[in-house]
């Protein structure tokens, strides 16, 4: 558990780390994926983790975002506008509008939506439901602005009685006075009225007036138009109704403000708690956003080392820059467990550079709490800081070269580089003369080497690759191009140089053949040979891939064909299961019937009848146990194999199919081979091809060992510690089994205790006809605790 909840941030080189790896893009990303503006500026400004505990913290919300997204109706605050200004507005007691009013009561009851739906994941969820204990439970205040304001922010007619009985006096007396303008402007002449529309000037109903036709119209002027043909005049006779109107409509505006005003005072009396829900929900937002951005890039969960457990600080399968998309070619990349320092050389455009990015921003994903574009089984530590040189670091104006910029940057680097550091350097030693810049570059790889500093470097420098090569902690790895279009497979290969494809590369290009020619005569005889020796290499690698992938195939249909096998060997288990199951309830249904017989008839008969009875019925329930136990062993002809041997050809049961016995092993299981698969299964799944059991002699030796196998002398039943409720079906079903397996006499152990069990025994064998009488055994201490039960 992290005791300290803050973040500690990814400190940087001087180099802008997060700029050169564009993560800003990863951050914006996340923004879009928030709903608050709290955790909007959050995801925007947030920095990865240093610590190790904290970074697993984080993973683990992300996962339960990503749990509660997948198993619970999504519940978002995207319709939720920012009303943190609203709520100091009303801390400040300051009348807030209806439309605020309804946005909080949206927040708070998406809020109580959302803590119930991280509840009902109880365990599974144990950060988030830590968070949602800090969600006040605002229901009353969501209630009461419901009540009183609609769903677009107007105050509904029932927010009070009084607002109710003026809104619709207003109505009546706005009818009142639009009627009678309307007659009025009849009565007039037409051409008095520059239009017969009734307009509103200043809150009063004015008509529209000729401005030549004043005199025609007594009334008061309140506008004129911008043309001055036309005058806004409000008639004497129409200016008392009016007047009562807007009276009505002061006194609706006033009792708004009242209603507005008691809620606004309902918000500022909650206001610490409106604000403790409004700052866990932008946590869990928060939280939401890295889940829902984890899912749109399809990352994965991968395991979270520590440096002090685990010599392999990078172990990327699979792995894909995450602002590529679609266009990512996945590439394996690590650094570990015999080697810290990775030299990646290859081709422009071959995607050394790409690689060392990948490496750099799903580092800082992966500290963020974010998935990672990977697959599961990858593994990253957590960086105390990542350090990169990258790119053109030119500055005209300070009159700084390339090297220079580069130089300066990598011994920044070294000052600051520990074992938990992470360090990419990409075209080391580049910009000057090739001889000293790839020295400089092995003497920089050197002391890396030897701090044993995690480190990628990018190159096109021979000598850097022949020395990591022999040191200790360096290993190469190359990008290529394919042999026959020199174009880029972007394919990384740990474990050996890239090949040099200049010359391939300009005559692929058109290069006049006698300039290439003469090129070759200048190259050293030795690096032609060990050019010679890594196509070799790089082809018998080729092979190798292909062949493993054929391999892949293989295994995968094998895979697949089992899967087929074993579905058909459960469906036949199944299907055996469903038909004992079946037979068993026709036959205890055929008992229950019988018992009902038997229960009638043993009122009916005279003590000599029913002794001759009871034997008939002994006789009749051998012929049904022989039946059965016959029908059982046709139908299942392969419970006990005989005479198989290595090598014997089998069928097996509710399969169409075949197979060789391979192995005998001991408790009646054989190991089979079928086509290409080797399966385990019982001898009671198979059988000889040339059969067993053919002729009914063998049946009947089957059955009575059978019945021999499953006759016990004395059969128990404990039912100590069983609720009473279920005593009745354990002891009938008991009681059939021993009749079936023609037993006299059974008992069952019920103990002392307050005899409760004892008695329920006692009742439930009362009314069974299978039982001729029954009695008690005592135990040591003299105590009846056991009944033993005889059967007719």
């Amino acid at each position: 558990m992290v005791k300290n909840n803050k973040i500690k941030e990814l400190s940087i080189s001087s180099i802008n780390v997060e700029e050169l790896l564009e993560f800003d893009i990863i951050r914006n990303n996340l923004s879009k994926c928030t709903s608050l503006s709290k955790s909007k500026k959050k995801a925007l400004n947030f920095k990865p983790s240093v610590d190790f505990d904290l970074t697993c913290k984080l993973q683990e919300e992300t996962e339960e975002g990503i749990l509660l997204i997948n198993e619970k109706d999504y519940i978002s605050f995207d319709s939720v506008s920012d009303f943190t200004d609203d709520l100091q507005q009303a801390k400040l007691e300051r009348i807030i509008t209806g439309k605020s009013l309804i946005n909080i009561s949206e927040f708070i009851k998406l809020s109580i939506d959302l803590k119930k739906n991280i509840k009902e994941l109880d365990k599974k969820t144990p950060h988030l439901k830590k968070l949602s204990l800090d969600i006040e439970n605002l229901t009353n205040i969501n209630t009461t602005i419901l009540k009183q304001i609609s769903n677009n922010g107007t105050i509904l007619d029932n927010a009070s009685k009084e607002l109710k009985k003026l809104r619709t006096e207003t109505k009546i007396k706005y009818k009142k006075l639009t009627d009678f303008l309307s007659k009025y402007k009849d009565k007039i002449d037409r051409n008095i009225l520059q239009s017969s529309n009734i307009s509103s000037k200043n809150n009063r109903l004015v008509l529209e007036v000729k401005s030549e036709r004043r005199q025609n119209v007594s009334g008061i002027v309140h506008d004129v138009s911008q043309s001055g043909s036309t005058l806004f005049i409000e008639p004497l006779e129409s200016i008392n109704l009016c007047n009562e109107w807007r009276e009505t409509s002061n006194l609706i505006y006033r009792e708004e403000e009242r209603i507005l005003k008691n809620l606004t005072k309902l918000i500022s009396s909650n206001f610490e708690k409106i604000s403790k829900t409004y700052n866990s929900i932008s946590k869990i937002d928060f939280i939401l956003a890295r889940s829902k951005l984890s899912i749109k890039m399809k990352g994965s969960q991968i395991i979270t080392t520590n440096f002090k457990i685990s010599d392999s600080p990078i172990v990327l399968k699979d792995a894909r820059h995450p602002l590529l998309g679609n266009q990512a070619i996945p590439i394996d990349i690590s650094l570990g467990p015999n080697f810290n320092c990775l030299v990646i050389t290859g081709p422009n455009t071959g995607g050394k550079t790409i690689a060392l990015k990948t490496v750099g921003i799903l580092s800082l994903m992966h500290q963020s709490g974010l998935r990672i574009t990977a697959n599961p089984k990858s593994k990253l530590a957590v960086f105390k800081n990542i350090f990169i040189d990258i790119g053109d670091q030119q500055d005209i104006n300070n009159s700084t070269s390339t090297f220079s910029a580069h130089i300066k940057n990598v011994i920044n680097i070294l000052k600051q580089t520990t074992k938990n550091t992470l360090v990419l350097l990409d075209e080391l030693g580049s910009g000057t003369d090739p001889v000293e810049g790839s020295a400089l570059a092995c003497a920089i790889l050197k002391v890396l080497a030897e701090k044993k500093i995690p480190t990628i470097i990018t190159t096109h420098h021979r000598n850097i690759t022949e020395f990591a090569d022999k040191t200790i902690g360096c290993i190469n790895a190359s990008v290529d191009l394919h042999p026959e279009t020199m174009m880029p497979t972007y394919k990384l290969t740990i474990g050996r140089p890239s090949i040099s494809y200049a010359i391939s590369v300009a005559t692929q290009l058109g290069m006049n053949k006698q300039i290439i020619k003469n090129a070759k005569t200048f190259i050293d005889s030795n690096h032609k040979k060990s050019q010679e020796l890594l196509k070799k290499i790089q082809k018998d690698q080729e092979e190798i891939d292909f062949k493993l992938q054929e391999i892949e195939i293989i295994k995968s249909d094998l895979n697949n064909e089992k899967k087929v096998l074993s579905n058909e060997i459960n469906n036949f288990n199944n299907k055996q299961k469903k038909l004992i199951e079946e037979t068993r309830t026709k036959l205890l249904s055929y008992i229950q019937k019988k018992r009902l017989e038997l229960k009638n008839l043993k009122n009916k008969i005279t003590l000599d009848q029913k002794k001759s009875l009871s034997k008939n019925i002994k006789i009749i329930e051998k012929s049904i146990i022989s039946n059965k136990t016959l029908d059982s062993n046709e139908n299942n002809k392969f419970d006990l194999p005989e005479n198989l041997i290595i090598g014997d050809t089998v069928r097996i049961f509710g399969m169409n199919t075949t197979a060789k016995i391979k192995k005998i092993l001991p408790e009646n299981k054989f190991q089979l081979l079928m086509g290409k698969v080797t399966i385990e299964l019982s001898g009671e799944r198979i059988s000889k091809i040339n059969g067993f059991l053919e002729n009914n002699k063998e049946v009947e030796n089957l059955s009575s060992r059978l019945n021999k196998k499953f006759t016990p002398k004395l059969s128990t039943l404990d039912v100590r510690g069983m609720r009473t409720i279920n005593l009745y079906d354990s002891i009938t079903k008991f009681i059939d089994d021993c009749i079936l397996n023609d037993l006299k006499e059974c008992k069952i152990i019920h103990g002392v205790g307050k005899k409760i069990l004892q008695q329920e025994v006692k009742l439930i064998l009362t009314k069974m006809a299978e039982v001729s009488s029954f009695k008690y055994e005592k135990n040591k201490f003299g105590e009846e605790s056991i009944t033993i039960i005889e059967l007719i």
